[in-house]
């Protein structure tokens, strides 16, 4: 049936939503829990925090400990003093020397050049230390190096250098860790020149607080005077825990 102009319309709406209160019914957990856990997180990080500070503490305390034990265990391996006798290469040239140096069954390792403008400059390998760690040693500043690596360059090497800018001059020098005292290490370097006490001109300790033995020398015709002196490795070296019984010794060949 048709609708009049008077009947009442339908009324039309969109549907009611209702929202979900479910969450509104899940058990809360206690704020003192929460306060709990945060409590128990900041502890841990805590404790953390204080084990790693103390392990750096330990690293840093236990540190000279370990680098000596770590060098000890190195010269147990042992220590050869082989140097060469300078006298039996007095007055050779440049390639001369070296060739007998080589054939002497010396490895030997040239150094760049230095202010000291040697003629000959180089080193005796241990078979241990790099090349490029030597020339660093040697040429840039010791002082970089810590004393592990600078023992494991030092042991069972040395150094030669040969300087003809104001006449002969005819240099050794290396690192003594088993002889124990000044004394000891100058007999020790004594030996290898085959010199005894009683080629000994004169003795004693110099300006510099180098203990020295010397006298003069005949050789080909010429005369050299022989100088042989030691120190404390760290005296020369400015290495942190250096051996205390370590010694730097050096000797000198010069014509007169």
């Amino acid at each position: 049936m048709p609708q009049t102009a008077n009947a009442p319309r339908s009324a039309e709406h969109d549907p009611v939503v209702y929202p979900d209160g479910s969450v509104l019914l899940r058990p809360q957990e206690p704020k003192g829990a929460r306060l709990i856990a945060a409590a128990v997180i900041v502890i841990a990080a805590i404790i953390l925090g204080v084990i790693g500070a103390m392990q750096i503490a330990n690293n840093f305390i236990y540190a000279a400990d370990n680098q000596k034990a770590e060098i000890e265990t190195m010269l147990r391996a042992g220590c050869t003093y082989d140097a060469p006798a300078l006298i039996n290469y007095a007055g050779m040239g440049n390639e001369d020397f070296t060739s007998a140096l080589q054939a002497a069954g010396y490895t030997l390792h040239a150094l760049p050049a230095t202010s000291e403008a040697n003629d000959i400059d180089v080193v005796k390998t241990n078979g241990k230390a790099k090349e490029a760690d030597i020339d660093s040693f040697y040429t840039t500043s010791e002082t970089d190096s810590n004393a592990t690596s600078a023992v494991a360059i030092l042991q069972n090497s040395w150094r030669l250098s040969v300087n003809r800018s104001t006449g002969e001059s005819l240099r050794i020098r290396y690192a003594d860790f088993t002889s124990g005292s000044i004394e000891a290490a100058l007999k020790t370097a004594m030996a290898t020149q085959g010199l005894s006490d009683d080629q000994v001109s004169a003795e004693g300790t110099d300006e510099s607080g180098n203990t020295y033995k010397e006298g003069v020398i005949e050789a080909n015709g010429t005369t050299y005077s022989w100088r042989i002196s030691a120190t404390g490795l760290s005296e020369v070296y400015s290495i942190k825990n250096l051996p205390e019984s370590a010694f730097f010794v050096g000797i000198r060949l010069t014509a007169q």
